[in-house]
Protein backbone atom coordinates (compact mmCIF):
# COMPACT_ATOMS: atom_id res chain seq x y z
CA UNK A 1 0.00 0.00 0.00
CA UNK A 2 1.13 3.56 -0.59
CA UNK A 3 0.85 6.39 1.95
CA UNK A 4 -2.62 7.27 0.67
CA UNK A 5 -3.88 3.77 1.40
CA UNK A 6 -4.01 2.62 -2.23
CA UNK A 7 -3.57 -1.12 -2.69
CA UNK A 8 -1.89 -2.39 -5.88
CA UNK A 9 -2.75 -5.80 -7.30
CA UNK A 10 -1.02 -7.98 -9.87
CA UNK A 11 -4.19 -9.44 -11.42
CA UNK A 12 -2.33 -12.34 -12.94
CA UNK A 13 -4.75 -14.31 -15.08
CA UNK A 14 -6.48 -11.16 -16.27
CA UNK A 15 -3.12 -9.76 -17.43
CA UNK A 16 -3.70 -6.46 -15.66
CA UNK A 17 -2.38 -4.33 -12.83
CA UNK A 18 -5.16 -2.83 -10.72
CA UNK A 19 -5.45 -0.47 -7.79
CA UNK A 20 -7.97 -0.18 -4.97
CA UNK A 21 -8.12 3.25 -3.35
CA UNK A 22 -8.98 4.03 0.27
CA UNK A 23 -12.66 4.36 -0.70
CA UNK A 24 -12.74 0.88 -2.22
CA UNK A 25 -12.77 2.01 -5.86
CA UNK A 26 -10.95 -0.42 -8.16
CA UNK A 27 -9.16 0.78 -11.32
CA UNK A 28 -7.05 -0.85 -14.02
CA UNK A 29 -3.77 1.04 -14.36
CA UNK A 30 -1.89 -1.24 -16.78
CA UNK A 31 -2.69 -4.06 -19.16
CA UNK A 32 -5.41 -4.72 -21.71
CA UNK A 33 -6.27 -8.27 -20.77
CA UNK A 34 -4.51 -9.52 -23.90
CA UNK A 35 -1.19 -11.33 -23.63
CA UNK A 36 0.55 -10.90 -27.01
CA UNK A 37 3.57 -8.62 -26.67
CA UNK A 38 2.92 -5.19 -28.19
CA UNK A 39 5.81 -3.15 -26.83
CA UNK A 40 5.58 -0.22 -24.45
CA UNK A 41 2.56 1.86 -25.38
CA UNK A 42 2.34 5.52 -24.44
CA UNK A 43 -0.63 4.59 -22.27
CA UNK A 44 -0.03 1.75 -19.79
CA UNK A 45 -3.61 0.54 -20.15
CA UNK A 46 -2.92 -0.07 -23.86
CA UNK A 47 0.15 -2.23 -23.20
CA UNK A 48 -0.31 -6.00 -23.09
CA UNK A 49 1.01 -7.87 -20.06
CA UNK A 50 1.38 -11.63 -19.75
CA UNK A 51 0.81 -13.14 -16.31
CA UNK A 52 2.09 -10.25 -14.16
CA UNK A 53 3.40 -11.72 -10.92
CA UNK A 54 4.75 -8.95 -8.74
CA UNK A 55 4.54 -5.22 -8.02
CA UNK A 56 6.71 -2.77 -6.08
CA UNK A 57 6.69 1.00 -5.56
CA UNK A 58 9.79 3.11 -6.09
CA UNK A 59 10.52 6.24 -4.04
CA UNK A 60 9.70 8.41 -7.07
CA UNK A 61 6.16 7.00 -7.06
CA UNK A 62 6.50 4.78 -10.12
CA UNK A 63 5.13 1.24 -9.95
CA UNK A 64 7.35 -1.67 -10.98
CA UNK A 65 5.67 -4.68 -12.54
CA UNK A 66 6.93 -8.22 -13.12
CA UNK A 67 5.75 -9.02 -16.66
CA UNK A 68 6.49 -12.67 -16.03
CA UNK A 69 5.86 -14.43 -19.31
CA UNK A 70 7.15 -11.57 -21.44
CA UNK A 71 10.38 -11.98 -19.42
CA UNK A 72 10.52 -8.27 -18.66
CA UNK A 73 10.33 -5.79 -15.80
CA UNK A 74 8.13 -2.78 -16.53
CA UNK A 75 7.83 0.61 -14.85
CA UNK A 76 4.51 2.47 -14.80
CA UNK A 77 4.49 6.24 -14.29
CA UNK A 78 1.38 6.54 -12.13
CA UNK A 79 1.04 10.28 -12.78
CA UNK A 80 1.35 10.18 -16.58
CA UNK A 81 -0.07 6.68 -17.06
CA UNK A 82 2.84 5.68 -19.30
CA UNK A 83 4.93 2.51 -19.20
CA UNK A 84 8.47 1.45 -20.11
CA UNK A 85 10.68 -1.63 -19.88
CA UNK A 86 13.58 -1.40 -17.43
CA UNK A 87 14.89 -4.98 -17.68
CA UNK A 88 14.65 -7.95 -20.00
CA UNK A 89 14.73 -8.24 -23.78
CA UNK A 90 12.01 -10.86 -24.06
CA UNK A 91 14.26 -13.91 -24.42
CA UNK A 92 13.97 -16.72 -21.85
CA UNK A 93 17.54 -17.53 -20.86
CA UNK A 94 20.36 -16.26 -18.66
CA UNK A 95 22.63 -13.54 -19.98
CA UNK A 96 23.54 -9.91 -19.53
CA UNK A 97 25.12 -9.55 -16.10
CA UNK A 98 27.34 -6.49 -15.92
CA UNK A 99 25.54 -4.73 -18.76
CA UNK A 100 22.36 -2.75 -19.34
CA UNK A 101 19.34 -4.46 -17.78
CA UNK A 102 17.24 -3.78 -20.88
CA UNK A 103 19.58 -6.00 -22.89
CA UNK A 104 19.69 -8.80 -20.32
CA UNK A 105 17.58 -11.95 -20.37
CA UNK A 106 15.28 -13.26 -17.64
CA UNK A 107 13.44 -16.52 -17.09
CA UNK A 108 10.03 -16.32 -15.41
CA UNK A 109 10.84 -13.46 -13.00
CA UNK A 110 8.55 -13.59 -9.99
CA UNK A 111 9.21 -11.38 -6.95
CA UNK A 112 10.38 -7.77 -6.84
CA UNK A 113 11.45 -5.24 -4.20
CA UNK A 114 13.27 -1.91 -4.00
CA UNK A 115 15.99 -1.34 -1.40
CA UNK A 116 16.94 1.88 0.40
CA UNK A 117 19.55 2.69 -2.27
CA UNK A 118 16.93 2.51 -5.06
CA UNK A 119 18.26 -0.81 -6.34
CA UNK A 120 15.58 -3.02 -7.88
CA UNK A 121 15.80 -6.63 -6.65
CA UNK A 122 14.25 -9.40 -8.73
CA UNK A 123 13.83 -13.13 -8.12
CA UNK A 124 14.77 -14.57 -11.53
CA UNK A 125 12.96 -17.81 -10.78
CA UNK A 126 13.77 -19.84 -13.88
CA UNK A 127 17.44 -18.88 -13.71
CA UNK A 128 17.65 -19.77 -9.98
CA UNK A 129 19.11 -16.38 -9.13
CA UNK A 130 18.39 -13.07 -7.44
CA UNK A 131 19.42 -10.14 -9.59
CA UNK A 132 19.91 -6.46 -8.86
CA UNK A 133 19.21 -3.56 -11.21
CA UNK A 134 21.22 -0.54 -10.09
CA UNK A 135 19.96 3.05 -10.49
CA UNK A 136 22.30 3.41 -13.48
CA UNK A 137 20.45 0.56 -15.23
CA UNK A 138 23.13 -2.12 -14.82
CA UNK A 139 22.08 -5.65 -13.88
CA UNK A 140 24.03 -8.24 -11.91
CA UNK A 141 23.48 -11.45 -9.94
CA UNK A 142 23.67 -11.05 -6.17
CA UNK A 143 22.48 -14.52 -5.11
CA UNK A 144 22.25 -17.96 -6.65
CA UNK A 145 24.69 -19.94 -8.74
CA UNK A 146 22.18 -20.99 -11.38
CA UNK A 147 21.77 -24.51 -9.99
CA UNK A 148 18.37 -25.58 -8.69
CA UNK A 149 18.49 -26.50 -5.03
CA UNK A 150 18.64 -25.12 -1.50
CA UNK A 151 22.28 -25.70 -0.65
CA UNK A 152 24.76 -23.13 0.57
CA UNK A 153 23.34 -21.59 3.72
CA UNK A 154 25.88 -19.66 5.81
CA UNK A 155 27.99 -19.07 2.71
CA UNK A 156 28.20 -16.15 0.25
CA UNK A 157 24.80 -15.84 -1.41
CA UNK A 158 26.29 -15.96 -4.92
CA UNK A 159 27.64 -19.45 -4.17
CA UNK A 160 24.32 -20.79 -2.86
CA UNK A 161 21.80 -22.70 -4.93
CA UNK A 162 18.21 -21.44 -5.04
CA UNK A 163 15.18 -23.57 -5.80
CA UNK A 164 13.01 -21.25 -7.88
CA UNK A 165 12.65 -18.23 -5.59
CA UNK A 166 9.16 -16.73 -5.64
CA UNK A 167 8.26 -13.92 -3.22
CA UNK A 168 10.96 -11.40 -2.41
CA UNK A 169 10.59 -8.86 0.42
CA UNK A 170 12.68 -6.57 2.62
CA UNK A 171 12.25 -6.28 6.38
CA UNK A 172 12.37 -3.08 8.42
CA UNK A 173 16.18 -3.30 8.52
CA UNK A 174 16.47 -3.57 4.75
CA UNK A 175 17.49 -7.24 4.84
CA UNK A 176 16.29 -9.34 1.90
CA UNK A 177 14.09 -12.41 2.38
CA UNK A 178 12.80 -14.89 -0.17
CA UNK A 179 10.57 -17.95 -0.40
CA UNK A 180 12.27 -20.97 -1.93
CA UNK A 181 9.81 -23.84 -2.42
CA UNK A 182 11.21 -27.35 -2.83
CA UNK A 183 8.75 -30.17 -3.33
CA UNK A 184 6.64 -30.49 -0.19
CA UNK A 185 9.06 -28.31 1.80
CA UNK A 186 8.98 -24.51 1.66
CA UNK A 187 11.82 -22.40 2.99
CA UNK A 188 12.21 -18.76 3.87
CA UNK A 189 15.81 -17.67 3.42
CA UNK A 190 17.50 -14.34 3.89
CA UNK A 191 20.58 -12.56 2.62
CA UNK A 192 22.18 -10.61 5.42
CA UNK A 193 24.04 -7.30 5.24
CA UNK A 194 27.30 -9.14 4.52
CA UNK A 195 25.83 -10.97 1.53
CA UNK A 196 25.58 -14.33 3.31
CA UNK A 197 22.66 -16.68 2.62
CA UNK A 198 20.89 -17.95 5.73
CA UNK A 199 17.86 -20.15 6.39
CA UNK A 200 15.17 -18.48 8.48
CA UNK A 201 12.41 -21.09 8.60
CA UNK A 202 11.11 -24.13 6.79
CA UNK A 203 7.95 -26.21 6.97
CA UNK A 204 9.66 -29.14 8.66
CA UNK A 205 11.15 -27.13 11.52
CA UNK A 206 9.81 -28.65 14.78
CA UNK A 207 8.69 -25.30 16.16
CA UNK A 208 6.74 -24.62 12.98
CA UNK A 209 5.03 -28.01 13.09
CA UNK A 210 4.22 -27.35 16.73
CA UNK A 211 2.58 -24.05 15.77
CA UNK A 212 0.35 -25.91 13.30
CA UNK A 213 -0.71 -28.43 15.94
CA UNK A 214 -1.51 -25.78 18.53
CA UNK A 215 -3.59 -23.74 16.11
CA UNK A 216 -5.97 -26.43 14.88
CA UNK A 217 -9.46 -25.98 16.25
CA UNK A 218 -11.23 -28.88 14.58
CA UNK A 219 -10.38 -32.38 13.45
CA UNK A 220 -7.37 -34.57 14.04
CA UNK A 221 -3.99 -32.96 13.58
CA UNK A 222 -1.65 -34.79 11.24
CA UNK A 223 1.81 -35.44 12.59
CA UNK A 224 5.08 -36.69 11.21
CA UNK A 225 5.47 -36.88 7.45
CA UNK A 226 1.91 -35.78 6.64
CA UNK A 227 2.30 -32.64 8.70
CA UNK A 228 5.08 -31.42 6.40
CA UNK A 229 2.73 -31.10 3.44
CA UNK A 230 2.27 -27.35 3.64
CA UNK A 231 3.28 -24.39 1.57
CA UNK A 232 4.53 -20.87 2.22
CA UNK A 233 2.77 -18.94 -0.55
CA UNK A 234 3.72 -15.40 0.46
CA UNK A 235 4.96 -13.32 3.37
CA UNK A 236 5.11 -9.72 4.54
CA UNK A 237 6.77 -7.60 7.24
CA UNK A 238 5.42 -4.84 9.43
CA UNK A 239 7.44 -1.90 10.74
CA UNK A 240 8.12 -3.74 14.00
CA UNK A 241 9.94 -6.53 12.18
CA UNK A 242 7.20 -9.14 12.57
CA UNK A 243 7.11 -11.66 9.74
CA UNK A 244 3.68 -12.79 8.52
CA UNK A 245 3.33 -15.97 6.45
CA UNK A 246 0.52 -17.36 4.31
CA UNK A 247 0.38 -21.08 5.11
CA UNK A 248 -1.68 -21.98 2.10
CA UNK A 249 -2.39 -25.67 2.56
CA UNK A 250 -3.19 -25.24 6.25
CA UNK A 251 -5.48 -22.27 5.43
CA UNK A 252 -3.91 -20.05 8.08
CA UNK A 253 -1.76 -16.96 8.54
CA UNK A 254 1.10 -17.05 11.01
CA UNK A 255 3.30 -14.48 12.67
CA UNK A 256 6.97 -14.89 13.50
CA UNK A 257 8.11 -12.17 15.90
CA UNK A 258 11.70 -10.81 15.95
CA UNK A 259 12.57 -13.37 18.65
CA UNK A 260 11.43 -16.25 16.44
CA UNK A 261 8.21 -17.04 18.33
CA UNK A 262 5.55 -18.42 15.96
CA UNK A 263 1.85 -17.82 16.52
CA UNK A 264 -1.27 -18.23 14.40
CA UNK A 265 -3.13 -14.93 13.92
CA UNK A 266 -5.83 -15.92 11.43
CA UNK A 267 -7.63 -19.05 10.30
CA UNK A 268 -8.95 -22.11 12.07
CA UNK A 269 -7.14 -24.54 9.79
CA UNK A 270 -10.41 -25.47 8.15
CA UNK A 271 -10.84 -24.80 4.43
CA UNK A 272 -13.95 -22.65 4.26
CA UNK A 273 -15.35 -19.15 4.35
CA UNK A 274 -16.89 -17.71 7.49
CA UNK A 275 -16.07 -15.35 10.32
CA UNK A 276 -16.15 -11.83 8.82
CA UNK A 277 -16.41 -9.22 11.56
CA UNK A 278 -15.24 -11.63 14.25
CA UNK A 279 -11.87 -12.69 15.67
CA UNK A 280 -9.51 -13.58 12.84
CA UNK A 281 -8.39 -16.80 14.55
CA UNK A 282 -11.99 -18.03 14.49
CA UNK A 283 -12.46 -17.32 10.78
CA UNK A 284 -11.99 -19.84 8.00
CA UNK A 285 -9.90 -19.25 4.87
CA UNK A 286 -9.37 -21.16 1.71
CA UNK A 287 -5.83 -21.08 0.30
CA UNK A 288 -4.56 -17.72 1.63
CA UNK A 289 -1.80 -16.49 -0.63
CA UNK A 290 -0.72 -12.90 -1.41
CA UNK A 291 0.06 -10.74 1.65
CA UNK A 292 0.75 -7.06 2.26
CA UNK A 293 0.78 -4.64 5.19
CA UNK A 294 -0.37 -1.03 5.36
CA UNK A 295 1.29 1.85 7.20
CA UNK A 296 -0.80 1.17 10.33
CA UNK A 297 0.45 -2.40 10.44
CA UNK A 298 -2.80 -3.98 9.29
CA UNK A 299 -2.37 -7.15 7.28
CA UNK A 300 -4.09 -7.62 3.91
CA UNK A 301 -4.46 -11.17 2.62
CA UNK A 302 -5.87 -12.71 -0.53
CA UNK A 303 -7.97 -15.82 -0.14
CA UNK A 304 -10.48 -17.76 -2.19
CA UNK A 305 -14.17 -18.24 -1.40
CA UNK A 306 -14.87 -21.95 -1.35
CA UNK A 307 -18.47 -21.76 -2.57
CA UNK A 308 -17.97 -19.74 -5.73
CA UNK A 309 -14.20 -19.52 -6.09
CA UNK A 310 -14.33 -15.77 -5.77
CA UNK A 311 -11.08 -14.02 -4.98
CA UNK A 312 -11.25 -11.84 -1.89
CA UNK A 313 -8.99 -9.40 -0.15
CA UNK A 314 -9.40 -9.73 3.59
CA UNK A 315 -8.01 -7.39 6.21
CA UNK A 316 -6.93 -8.45 9.69
CA UNK A 317 -7.59 -5.40 11.85
CA UNK A 318 -6.97 -5.59 15.60
CA UNK A 319 -7.25 -9.37 15.24
CA UNK A 320 -10.68 -9.05 13.60
CA UNK A 321 -11.48 -9.86 10.01
CA UNK A 322 -13.25 -7.79 7.38
CA UNK A 323 -13.66 -8.05 3.61
CA UNK A 324 -12.25 -5.20 1.53
CA UNK A 325 -12.90 -6.35 -2.04
CA UNK A 326 -15.06 -9.15 -3.37
CA UNK A 327 -14.70 -9.60 -7.12
CA UNK A 328 -15.32 -12.73 -9.15
CA UNK A 329 -12.83 -11.63 -11.81
CA UNK A 330 -9.72 -11.10 -9.72
CA UNK A 331 -6.88 -13.61 -10.12
CA UNK A 332 -4.22 -12.17 -7.87
CA UNK A 333 -0.56 -13.07 -7.85
CA UNK A 334 0.68 -10.26 -5.61
CA UNK A 335 -0.45 -7.41 -3.38
CA UNK A 336 1.35 -4.21 -2.49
Amino acid sequence: MDDQGTLYIADRNNNRIRSVDSQGMITTIAGTGQQDYNGDAEVARETNLYLPFGVALKPDGSLLVIDRSHYRIRSVDLKRGSIKTIAGNGKKMFAGDGGPATGATLSFPHGIAVDKNDNVLVSDKGNYRIRKISPDGTIQTIAGNGIRGNIGDDKPAEEASIYGATSLKLNNKGEMFLISPSGFVSLIRMIDEKGVMRKVLDTVTPKYLDSIEKSKYKGKVQTGELATITHFSDFAFDKKGNLFISDRLNHQIRKVDPKGVITTIAGTGESGYYGDGGPAKEAAFRDPSALATDKEGNLISQTEQITSFEKLIQKVLSQRLQVMVNMTTLEMAALL
